[in-house]
């Protein structure tokens, strides 16, 4: 038996394309809200580490060297210290960020043991790997300080500054002016290890950071 069509039932054309623009604002509001935040690409992070605090801690017998793959360049008491950049995410509304590094920093402290026939040269050293340089995050610049995880191990002197480059038609994310110094945290690490250390306050160095933005 076949019903007439029920008038309250019928969908005008105003209807339909209410609840048509409806559908396609739920679709299209989620992904506005996360294209906010952007994944990072390869980059490099260089450290100028402070020559000043560089002389001191070499002067107390502090040698810097690079964990691979980062490089290190020392002339005298001037260090540059670059890390690869692996990743990370950057909130483009907010200015706000983590990049991932590879690599890292050691200090040695060479030491001499005398034994009754010779002289043997002996080290202890203090790492520093797997950096999360976080810029304008609560977290701020996190490391593995001799295998444990540290946030903040740095403190942000001076927050630094963004901007996107287009160097070649790719698109880079460069935050520049970042100043960074040893705080409690990372000052009472490295001399729990090594003894000889840099004073909370003491300056670390600028950094420059530098990561496709995709």
């Amino acid at each position: 038996m076949n019903h007439p069509p029920c008038a309250h039932c019928r969908l005008t054309p105003i209807a339909v394309a209410v609840a048509l623009a409806t559908f396609v604002v739920a679709m299209i509001v989620p992904s506005m809200a996360n294209a906010a935040t952007r994944p990072l690409g390869a980059g490099t992070a260089t450290f100028h580490l402070d020559s000043g605090e560089t002389a001191s801690l070499m002067g107390e017998g502090l040698e810097p060297y690079p964990i691979s793959p980062a490089l290190l360049s020392l002339e005298g008491s001037t260090a540059t210290l670059r890390l690869p950049v692996r990743g990370g995410t950057w909130d483009t509304s907010h200015a706000r960020g983590t990049f991932l590094l590879k690599g890292g920093l050691t200090y040695v402290l060479p030491e001499e043991v005398v034994t009754v026939s010779t002289i043997t040269g002996l080290f202890r050293k203090f790492t520093m790997t797997g950096w999360r340089a976080g810029v304008g995050t609560s977290a701020g610049f996190s490391i593995v300080a001799d295998g444990t995880r540290t946030p903040t191990f740095f403190d942000q002197v001076a927050k630094g500054t963004a901007s996107v480059v287009t160097p070649h038609g790719q698109r880079y994310l460069r935050v520049t002016k970042l100043q960074l110094s040893f705080n409690a945290t990372s000052a009472g690490a490295i001399k729990n290890a090594l003894g000889p250390a840099p004073n909370a306050g003491d300056p670390f160095g600028s950094v420059t950071l530098l990561a496709r933005l995709k």
